[in-house]
């Protein structure tokens, strides 16, 4: 759903989940006074990039949510009576915080408390996030007493929800029929050429793996042990299925429907005996 929110730096359009504001969650960042129920714009890093990212997080419900910005230029957006300069479109989709937290488990040194792990100079609202350790048990051991929140990265069990995230991802390309190719089809004849299995699951790697580090993905992929393609889907979608080639379209030629040469002749006929009369009126005349 849409919403205006307001920050420091102006109003900006988002489209939020139902779930990422609720009814006591106000639409201004920054601008309450119960902290249990703000709604906070955090720069964290990305899991897959040596770069920050803005997120949304929702502290009362304890999720967060990714957010990304889409801006063209000369755009502005009309809201009620008002006019909001900035025509960028940010969107926010859900995302697992384990995510963000696995890169420095995976460069932990030491065992200390998850809230000590993230603190980070470059980022100090990581810390935040310390709460959502709840999915932590999928890539890592708990060590010692719960209240400590000590975790040791445990690679096997990483890999093994990471092959799963991966399958629930294929199985929802696969299942809305999502198209792979890269280049545009025509809309008016669609090739009979779905793709397979593989072709799903390897694309679905590629999405889970812009949220991993570089090693960890290519570990993944060697667990999946996909095979090669045999040929480019995009190639085979364009040639299409074997007897199922587009029809040739027919050339229309346009032109008159009736048939003008009857008058044409009349007209030639009539002009010749106009120029008979005329010849014997000239020789008359001599």
């Amino acid at each position: 759903m849409p919403r205006l929110l307001e920050a420091n730096t102006g109003q900006r359009i988002v489209f939020l989940p139902k779930d990422a504001i609720d009814d006591k969650t106000e639409s201004k960042v920054g601008d309450i006074k119960d902290e249990e129920n703000e709604l906070r714009i955090l720069k964290l890093p990305h899991p897959g990039k040596e770069s920050g990212a803005l997120y949304l997080y929702n502290a009362r419900a304890k999720k967060l949510f990714e957010l990304m910005n889409f801006s063209e230029p000369n755009r502005a957006w009309f809201v009620g009576d008002r006019v909001v300069e900035d025509g960028s479109l940010i969107l926010s989709t859900p995302i697992n915080p384990v995510f963000i937290i696995l890169p420095f488990l995976i460069k932990a040194e030491r065992n200390v408390p998850l809230e000590d792990l993230l603190d980070s100079a470059e980022y100090p609202e990581l810390h935040q996030i310390a709460g959502l350790s709840g999915g932590l048990t999928n890539v890592a051991r708990q060590l010692g007493d719960p209240d400590l929140n000590v975790w040791k990265f445990d690679e096997d069990k990483c890999l093994t929800w990471l092959q799963a995230r991966v399958n629930t991802v294929k199985e929802v390309l696969s299942t809305q029929d999502i198209d792979l190719s890269a280049g545009a089809t025509s809309l008016l004849y669609k090739a009979n050429v779905r793709p397979s299995q593989v072709e799903y699951t390897r694309y679905a790697l590629g999405i889970v793996s812009e949220y991993l580090p570089v090693d960890l993905a290519g570990k993944l992929a060697t667990r999946l042990n996909l095979p090669e393609p045999d040929k480019p889907l995009a190639k085979r979608l364009s040639e299409g299925a074997p007897g199922k080639q587009p029809p040739t379209k027919k050339a229309k030629h346009e032109g008159p429907t009736e048939d003008y040469s009857k008058d044409v002749k009349k007209e030639k006929n009539k002009e010749s005996e106009l120029n008979a009369k005329q010849k014997a009126l000239a020789k008359s005349a001599e």
